[in-house]
């Protein structure tokens, strides 16, 4: 039986499980080293949660603010839990806690041939089916095209670019600040 999804900051006794479970769940090169987003997690554009369904971890959400923006960087669900429905819970519950927020994440383009080309597919689905839509902007990191999801008003690709610069600060936003841009081919 379901609770009531929860969310709590997350503490320096949950750095290990949550470690754990960020090194599992993404891909080496969408990782950022974790001790930046956890020393990040107090800033005030900034949250990194634990999600709970009433005791138990089920994963964790971390979200970067900028004005009326919310940029979920990243939500990882346990992997022993997935397929429960605690992925689209827990981002409804984001959208109860922050309700007048344009929220926005990014996906892998459903672009090419890629091996994951399915999973792709299905993760676009997923979003889409739980209320977002294609903002037609994509960017190019570490070689991956992603395309940028939103949930609310259009937000334009200055938003973006300023939400991750402004999260990142001087001098690191001169280096990694990546580049919106319509079309695949057009993206550097």
């Amino acid at each position: 039986m379901y609770m009531k999804i929860e969310f709590t900051d997350i503490k320096k006794t949950d750095y290990a499980a949550v470690k754990q479970l960020y090194s599992a769940a993404f891909p080496r090169e969408e990782q950022v080293p974790f001790w930046y987003p956890f020393e990040k997690r107090a800033s005030v554009n900034a949250a990194f949660l634990n999600i709970f369904d009433g005791h138990i971890r089920i994963g964790f959400i971390y979200l970067i603010f900028n004005h009326d923006i919310l940029f979920i960087f990243y939500l990882a669900i346990d992997p022993g839990l997935h397929s429960k429905g605690y992925r689209g819970r827990g981002i409804t519950g984001i959208k109860n806690k922050y309700p007048g927020y344009r929220i926005f994440l990014n996906i892998e383009a459903v672009e090419g041939n890629a091996a994951n080309r399915e999973s792709r597919i299905k993760r676009k689905k997923f979003y889409t089916t739980n209320g977002f839509k294609e903002s037609g902007y994509m960017f190019k990191q570490n070689g991956k095209l992603y395309e940028i999801l939103i949930n609310g008003r259009v937000m334009s690709p200055g938003e973006f670019t300023d939400t991750i610069k402004r999260y990142l600060g001087i001098p690191l936003s001169l280096f990694f600040t990546p580049w919106v841009c319509k079309k695949a081919k057009d993206c550097i």
